[in-house]
C-alpha cells in the first residue's frame, strides 16, 4: 500500500523510485529480485523516505498507475465509456504512455493495471451498460467483461510490438465487444 498524498516532495520521490525500477527492468533484472534497498539505492533516496510513503516495490508501480489513471480522468470526459466509438481516446491516452505499460510486462505485473483499471472506472463502465436492456446478473458479466476486453486489448497490443494506432486497438475492442452482446441477447448465437 502507498500513502496519498498532494505533497509534490511524494510525487517527485515516486517518480525518482519508478525510473529506478524501470531502469533495472531495463537491466534485466526480475522484478521479483529488485528490493526496497536496491531501488531506493538506484533513486539516491533513502530506504526510510521508501518506507514513509511505500510499503512495497510494487506500490510504487500502483502509484504511478494510479496517477495516470487521475491524469486520463482530467483529460477525457467521463462519457468515454458511452459506447465502444469513443474509446479512441482512451486508447491513444494508453498509446501515449505506453511506457508504463511496457514496465508493468517487463516486470510480469500486469494483474497491477488490470487491477488498478478496475478499481479507476468501476463507476464509469455502468455508463456503456445502462443503455442495454439487460439484467443485473448479465449486467454484472458484460461490466467484467468489458474490463477483460480492454485489459486484454492492451496487453496483446504490448506483447505485439505496439503496432496499432488507438483507433486500430479500438476496432480490436469493437468486434469481441458486440459478439458478447449479441450472445447476451440471444443465448443461441
Amino acid at each position: 500500500m502507498y500513502r496519498n498524498s498532494k505533497d509534490k516532495r511524494v510525487h517527485q520521490t515516486a517518480g525518482q523510485l519508478y525510473d529506478a525500477i524501470r531502469s533495472l527492468l531495463e537491466d534485466g533484472k526480475p522484478f521479483e529480485s529488485i528490493g526496497i534497498k536496491e531501488v531506493s539505492a538506484q533513486a539516491g533516496i533513502g530506504r526510510a523516505t521508501f518506507y514513509r510513503n511505500f510499503d512495497y516495490v510494487d506500490d510504487v508501480l500502483k502509484y504511478q498507475l494510479d496517477h495516470l489513471f487521475m491524469q486520463l480522468k482530467e483529460e477525457q470526459p467521463p462519457e468515454r465509456f458511452k459506447s465502444p466509438d469513443t474509446l479512441i481516446p482512451f486508447f491513444d491516452f494508453w498509446v501515449r504512455h505506453d511506457q508504463m505499460l511496457q514496465v508493468l510486462l517487463k516486470a510480469n505485473r500486469w494483474d497491477i493495471f488490470a487491477e488498478q483499471f478496475r478499481k479507476a472506472t468501476n463507476t464509469e463502465l455502468p455508463i456503456i451498460i445502462e443503455e442495454h436492456d439487460l439484467d443485473q446478473r448479465s449486467l454484472r458479466y458484460l461490466e467484467q467483461s468489458i474490463n477483460s476486453l480492454i485489459t486484454a486489448t492492451l496487453y496483446t497490443w504490448l506483447t505485439h510490438g505496439c503496432i496499432e494506432t488507438a483507433e486500430e486497438l479500438q476496432q480490436q475492442f469493437v468486434l469481441p465487444f458486440e459478439l458478447y452482446l449479441k450472445r447476451t441477447r440471444d443465448p443461441s448465437i
